[in-house]
């Protein structure tokens, strides 16, 4: 056991000191290209038997090296293939009696997972080059009816394009117009929402409304200046007021309904008598108390009030019960 650990801890160094190597300043093949190969080279550490020994690894990381060395880029890709053959090496100095399976997998998944990392379509700097009059065009299409997704894709684009040094200093100047572009179409943008919000006629419409605005809000541009950071904690604080406001309104529909229910329940009192309990109940019974705010409470309470004396007292607890008969559903705020 203690000299699988040592050989563990020296496939870890050997990774590092070979995985290290991968720079794009040494490596001429593309890095989808070494991905792919990486991919391409984990078909041999998945045909082995979990009772495999370690020569059976060790020649399987063979065949990965010479697969590595295939790659073109003789500094980088050799680099790879010469930490497959020392990892090789170092599983041949087990016991062969030993399996080194889940040794090998968790070294190999820690060298995929280093290539997964970099940017599987990423090529030489050089060959994504993109000439300053290329990005004037590409600004000048964004127009004013440009969304501010739009925008902000545009400006992730020029961060990820490879811009000529001279070019720089020029598209920094685009970059600072299209980013204050931003913060003020956003700006107006989050108060359209939110005003849209506020009006909805439920509180599902008004909090898609909101949440589309919080995804607007999600692209504002921070920076370290107080002026910046001011707005933003303002649309921010905006933005919870409004999600708070919304679910007040929602309970002041609900109350605002309730006290209509109780409205109709007492006139049926008014125009049947006792004849109109039945009406009366079925108004009320389908309004959850505990929802009601105090003065709609107090109305409900009365409402309950003039039926139960429309009753004997040995007949009021089946007031009681048809009110609270479990199989009438109570409409709750998610309807409003």
């Amino acid at each position: 056991m203690q000299k699988i650990l040592i050989a563990l801890m020296m496939m870890v160094l050997v990774f590092l000191q070979g995985g290290c190597q991968m720079t794009p300043a040494k490596n001429n093949a593309p890095y989808h290209e070494i991905a792919t190969t990486n991919a391409q080279v984990a078909k041999p550490i998945k045909s082995l038997k979990d009772d495999a020994t370690a020569n059976e690894i060790a020649k399987t990381y063979t065949q990965i090296a010479e697969t590595m060395k295939s790659l073109k880029g003789d500094a980088t890709a050799n680099e790879i293939a010469k930490t497959y053959e020392r990892i090789a090496g170092t599983i041949k100095d087990l016991n062969d009696d030993v399996t080194a399976l889940e040794i090998a997998k968790v070294t190999y998944t820690q060298v995929a997972e280093s290539v997964k990392a970099l940017n599987d379509n990423a090529t030489d700097k050089e060959n994504d080059q993109v000439t300053y009059s290329q990005i004037v065009e590409s600004v000048k299409a964004l127009d004013d009816k440009a969304t501010v997704q739009q925008i902000a894709d545009m400006l992730t684009y020029l961060e990820a394009v490879y811009i000529a040094e001279q070019d720089r200093p020029k598209v920094e100047n685009i970059e600072t117009n299209l980013i204050g572009r931003l913060r003020a179409k956003i700006k107006r943008e989050i108060s359209i929402l939110h005003n849209r919000a506020l009006k909805a006629s439920s509180y599902r419409g008004g909090y898609a409304i909101a949440r589309d605005a919080g995804a607007v809000l999600a692209l504002y541009p921070l920076s370290d200046a107080p002026a910046v950071i001011n707005e933003a904690e303002e649309l921010s604080f905006k933005q919870n007021e409004v999600m708070r406001r919304l679910e007040l309104i929602r309970k002041q529909r609900y109350n605002h309904w309730a006290a209509g229910q109780a409205e109709e329940a007492l006139k049926k009192l008014r125009e049947k008598g006792k004849d109109g309990t039945e009406a009366g109940i079925a108004y009320l019974c389908v309004i959850e108390p505990s929802l009601l705010e105090s003065s709609v409470a107090s109305l409900y309470s009365y409402c309950v009030n003039e039926i139960m004396d429309k009753y004997k007292k040995d007949e009021r607890a089946n007031v009681t019960k048809k009110l609270t008969n479990p199989s009438t559903v109570r409409r709750s705020l998610e309807d409003f």
